[in-house]
């Protein structure tokens, strides 16, 4: 609270505000950038506080649609031998809370999928579908979690591009 004759500066504890006319006038020939320099090096907000504006800058780029921040998907061989391989998706919440999701993959090289956990897995042919489990499938926005899978190998055994699908 600001101390009568302090011009608005508020007293900080321990420290003695002098209400001399001297003190008056000293502080009167400071002049008002130095008045507000002090003011808001003690706490207060000085006698010319800077507006806030009232209305919120317009952002330059359109926000991008819900869908766009839904989930991602990334792909990573973790093990390899002779016709085979080990490999995980990680899939990432976006910006939202997700209750579930659905990646999708079409290998180019001749690839299948024998086995997997961590999700349920189908597949037709070279195109593939994994979709949550009961217990991953609900993740918070930013939130990580992953499935593994075994594979037979293809000719080359390079990744695939993912798509990812959050509900």
């Amino acid at each position: 609270m600001p101390v009568p004759g302090s011009h608005g500066v508020p007293a900080a504890v321990g420290v003695q505000v002098d209400r001399s006319p001297d003190a008056e006038g000293a502080a009167a020939e400071l002049g008002d950038d130095r008045r507000d320099f002090l003011a808001k090096t003690l706490g207060g907000t000085g006698p010319n506080p800077t507006p806030t504006p009232s209305v919120p800058p317009t952002p330059t780029t359109p926000p991008p649609s819900p869908g766009q921040l839904a989930c991602a998907a990334g792909y990573a061989v973790t093990g390899q031998w002779q016709d085979g391989f080990r490999g995980e998706v990680t899939v990432r919440a976006g910006s939202r809370t997700i209750s579930g999701w659905t990646v999708t993959w079409t290998y180019a090289d001749g690839q299948t999928i024998t086995q997997s956990w961590g999700a349920t897995v189908t597949g037709s042919g070279a195109n593939v579908t994994a979709a949550n489990a009961a217990w991953n499938g609900g993740l918070a926005a930013g939130a990580v979690t992953s499935f593994g899978f075994i594979g037979s190998a293809g000719a080359t055994n390079g990744s695939p591009t993912l798509s990812c699908q959050a509900r």
